[in-house]
């Protein structure tokens, strides 16, 4: 009898995982976008002063436009590496196609600090970038951007 008992919350118990995982699996979050690129100043990436510190950074901001910030879109970001690359992956599968503003901070002070003195900020950033919808659960390169050619 003690034997049975354990058979049948053991059944019990994979039944019910059986139910779960059949109701659960037909879920599938949206399919966004990983985006990349590399952010250059006169050809070469930002330098940044306290980099081995933790102070210094290069932050890469896409901030929605349009459709995509009256839905409530949030912005995304990533601190580029040396070499000037990043990949802003969002959560899950990526980020909403729609149009971007492309914002930069030259951090040599910490998060607030910025070298470019507001020229890329949210509200000065002459750049804007389009995620295309074809590149849903993939990738999309912006390639070398060169923040001289956007400077006025």
């Amino acid at each position: 009898m003690f034997t049975s008992s354990r058979c049948w919350i053991a059944v019990a118990v994979l039944g019910c995982c059986c139910l779960l995982t059949g109701c659960t699996s037909g879920y599938k979050p949206p399919e966004g976008v990983t985006v990349t690129g590399v952010i250059l100043l006169d050809g070469k990436p930002l330098e940044v002063p306290n980099r081995q510190a933790g102070l210094g950074n290069v932050e890469v901001i896409l901030v929605p436009q349009g459709e995509l910030a009256t839905s409530g879109a949030e912005p995304f970001s990533d601190l580029a590496k040396e070499d000037g690359s990043f990949t802003i992956a969002g959560p899950g599968d990526g980020i909403k196609p729609g149009k971007y503003k492309l914002v930069v901070h030259q951090q040599d002070q910490g998060f607030g600090s910025d070298m470019l003195k507001g020229e890329f900020s949210e509200t000065k950033s002459p750049i804007e970038v389009e995620v295309p919808a074809s590149k849903s659960g993939g990738k999309h390169d912006l390639g070398k951007m060169d923040l001289a050619t956007y400077r006025k």
